[in-house]
């Protein structure tokens, strides 16, 4: 990021938006993913020719991860910017929203986000509010606790996987979850492979749950098969190109392991 850029901070119904402003005598540095191109490469009325006219995009995300800008630096952040990068948007243009597994589905709904590329599993129930573009990644429920745990008795799950752990103690956001483990009413926590990856410290080790795969899916609004049709093409370019694979790499390989992108799901 350019050194005399800044992150503007507000709330938008309870949650954290983040826009990077330049400062006067400042540039953002060459954006490796935007490509030239404007609102007429694509079809008029529809929803990437609105982006691409509009030069931003709101994109939800976990915000687990961020730089020292308070920029998210995430391998689904970077989903994001390749996304945008397709509509000729900069990343430096792109507003990021904090979401969680409570709001994922409002958010999209209310028109506050464009995309969520936020661990989000897609589920029969999220397909009932939201359409999916992906999957962009197949993964694993996994847990979390202390180095030293014998077998947990106490579980908290997060809520877009809850159904698949009738026996937690506690279900409700990854935050929700880690409160509950240091202050003991829990001793693991249950989560999105991809949510507890930013997690894992050295007193904290990252499991496997043994439950049925997640398959990620960016969400977006029900019905708009032309944005669909556009991110599930920018993710089969990313695949092919090694991007998906590069981002994968510098961001999750070190908790997770090496992975490669999944099929794409298109509908007929």
């Amino acid at each position: 990021m350019c050194q005399n850029s800044a992150v503007q901070m507000r709330r938008v119904a309870g949650l954290v938006l983040g826009v990077v402003v330049g400062l006067s005598g400042c540039s953002p540095e060459p954006d490796p993913n935007l490509l030239d191109v404007s609102a007429a490469d694509f079809a008029p009325h529809s929803t990437p020719a609105q982006l691409a006219a509009a030069g931003t995009i709101t994109i939800g995300i976990t915000g687990n991860d961020v730089d020292e800008d308070n920029v998210p630096v995430s391998f689904e952040a970077e989903l994001g910017e390749m996304i945008a990068g397709a509509l000729g948007i900069a990343a430096h243009e792109i507003s990021w929203v904090q979401t969680d597994a409570l709001n994922h589905e409002r958010l999209i709904e209310d028109g506050q986000v464009h995309l969520v590329i936020a661990a989000m599993p897609m589920t029969d129930r999220s397909l009932e509010i939201v359409d999916f573009a992906g999957p962009y990644h197949v993964g694993d429920v996994a847990t979390l606790s202390g180095s030293a745990q014998a077998d947990a008795e106490q579980f908290c799950a997060t809520a877009e996987i809850g159904h698949l752990v009738p026996a937690a103690t506690v279900v409700g956001t990854v935050q929700d979850c880690m409160d509950a483990l240091v202050d003991g009413t829990v001793d693991t926590v249950l989560a999105p492979d991809l949510v507890l990856a930013a997690q894992a410290t050295s007193h904290l080790r990252i499991g496997n749950a043994d439950l049925e795969p997640l398959t990620y899916g960016i969400g977006l609004r029900k019905g708009d098969d032309d944005l669909r049709s556009f991110v599930t093409d920018v993710l089969a370019t990313v695949a092919e190109d090694g991007r998906w694979e590069a981002a994968w790499t510098s961001t999750l390989e070190p908790a997770l392991g090496a992975a490669q992108p999944p099929p794409l799901h298109r509908p007929q």
